[in-house]
């Protein structure tokens, strides 16, 4: 196994990236641009070989000072193309990756393995050197390939009758693929972030992002209309053959119609019918954010947890 570095087009890492069941938003070209722009980080793309043939994608973030100081930067990868990796590539992978970027003084290593969490997973992290610093990402993954009724019937039984309320509501749902409504939509979120104090990427990188993803037939943003106002807004970010609900936004008309289940539920039948196969639905939080993890549950996705973050 080897990793042969910055040595494909985007285009390129695009056909790869289609190759990964579930891959997600932080290993795309449009993700690696804004980093670059917002926050001066150095991406360099990476390509996972075994036996002469593609088996993976590493995408990292580096800044520095000098030889002195390296900061490297690895967050939900590699990611595996075609099916999950084994155990020995597991290992193998993880042992090339610490060597690759050796623990030394003034080098700086932050990694979160996109690994589901399990003991024999951090036994794995340890054994190549790493020592675990911080939770790891927690979230919902929506299989969108069961046929539509079946999607529906999987619905939470509370979540599908709210949805069938925002159905009967009147309201309508606009689309927009090419971020025509990103302005409106970021303004609203912003707003709503700054009045609530919630976390979450400012309001310009999100801009970044939808600018560089538009450019990959990436960017979903949906509008709920009552007549000619709209009431709620979503940003779907694709991915691949994955996407993630990025952010949303809704106005007190929204809530008292159920705007945001109209809103998920058009963008998961949409997402279906362009070839998406897996929906990560943007995190969870049990903790600080129960309202929404409990939004999030009723559309009976799978509960996935990464390994941890790791130096």
């Amino acid at each position: 196994m080897k990793i042969i570095w910055d040595e494909t087009t985007r285009g390129e890492w695009q056909d790869l990236l289609a190759r990964v069941p579930k891959s997600n938003l932080l290993n795309t070209w449009g993700y690696a641009h804004a980093v670059r722009l917002h926050q001066q980080l150095m991406t360099r793309f990476g390509v996972i070989e075994l036996d002469g043939q593609p088996r993976g994608l590493i995408e990292i973030q580096e800044a520095g000072l000098g030889k002195l100081i390296h900061a490297v930067t690895f967050h939900r990868g590699p990611l595996w193309l075609d099916e999950p990796a084994s155990t020995s590539e597991w290992k193998v992978f993880l042992d090339l990756y610490s060597s690759t970027f050796r623990k030394r003084p003034g080098r700086i290593r932050r990694f979160l393995p996109e690994l589901e969490d399990a003991l024999e997973a951090r036994s794995w992290m340890e054994d190549a050197g790493f020592t675990r610093v911080g939770e790891g990402y927690h979230t919902l993954w929506l299989d969108l390939r069961p046929e539509t009724d079946t999607l529906r019937k999987n619905l939470k039984g509370n979540w599908r009758n709210k949805l069938n309320g925002a159905e009967k509501s009147g309201l309508s749902v606009e689309e927009d693929f090419k971020g025509g409504h990103a302005e409106w939509l970021l303004s609203r979120y912003a707003a709503d972030k700054a009045e609530r104090g919630y976390g979450g990427a400012k309001p310009k990188f999100q801009q970044q992002l939808i600018n560089d993803l538009v450019l990959d037939d990436g960017v979903i943003i949906l509008r709920a209309m009552d007549g000619e106002t709209p009431v709620a807004g979503i940003l779907v970010l694709q991915h691949g053959v994955s996407a993630t609900y990025q952010i949303g936004w809704s106005g007190d008309t929204g809530r008292k119609t159920r705007a945001h289940h109209l809103l998920l539920w058009h963008a998961m039948t949409r997402l279906k019918s362009r070839g998406i196969d897996w929906f990560d639905l943007g995190g969870i939080n049990p903790d600080e954010a129960e309202g929404v993890t409990q939004f999030k549950v009723g559309l009976g996705g799978q509960d996935y947890t990464t390994v941890g973050l790791y130096k």
